[in-house]
């Protein structure tokens, strides 16, 4: 059984840090080796969508059924702020996850208009909503988006992924 495979098989099913590594080094494989930018793009963006649920994941927080009560309450009022909504979402989109990360961790989101400019691009592509192609410029510069993410300092805390560990 391939070790990727079995890291997936031991974690029954749970997110873990190696498999947003996997799914970069995926789309990496993609975007470098066979040119296909909208499949890597694709890739990236899941790589993105993972890396904060596997975040949130560390507070018990699932982005497909959010326990709000189990949420403090700063957190929840501040989240409730910066989206304008009324009441919190049960599931949690990208931009929601990606923003209750940011607070939950004490971040800011000065790389707001990068991920904007790239996931623009992501939509019109013809594997998102769109039909325009995504350029090879657009791409690396995703890649070296999630590449910043991925290399976080707790990316190295307890990882089995060389890449990770420093090797």
């Amino acid at each position: 059984m391939p070790r990727t495979l079995l890291r997936v098989v031991e974690a029954q099913g749970r997110l873990s840090l190696e498999n947003v590594v996997d799914m970069l080094e995926n789309a990496r494989r993609r975007i470098a080796d066979q040119g296909r930018y909208d499949d890597g793009v694709a890739r990236l963006y899941r790589c993105v969508e993972m890396w904060h649920q596997w975040r949130l994941g560390q507070h018990s927080i699932s982005t497909e059924k959010v326990d709000w009560e189990k949420v403090d309450g700063e957190v929840r009022e501040r989240f409730l702020q910066e989206t304008r909504l009324n009441e919190p979402p049960r599931v949690l989109a990208l931009h929601h996850a990606r923003l209750l990360d940011h607070i939950m961790n004490g971040e800011e989101t000065e790389d707001e208009a990068v991920l904007k400019d790239l996931l623009q691009k992501r939509n019109h592509s013809i594997l998102a909503h769109g039909l325009q192609p995504i350029e090879k410029k657009s791409t690396v510069r995703f890649v070296e988006y999630v590449d910043a993410l991925v290399e976080a300092p707790e990316a190295g805390v307890g990882a089995e992924h060389a890449r990770l560990r420093g090797l």
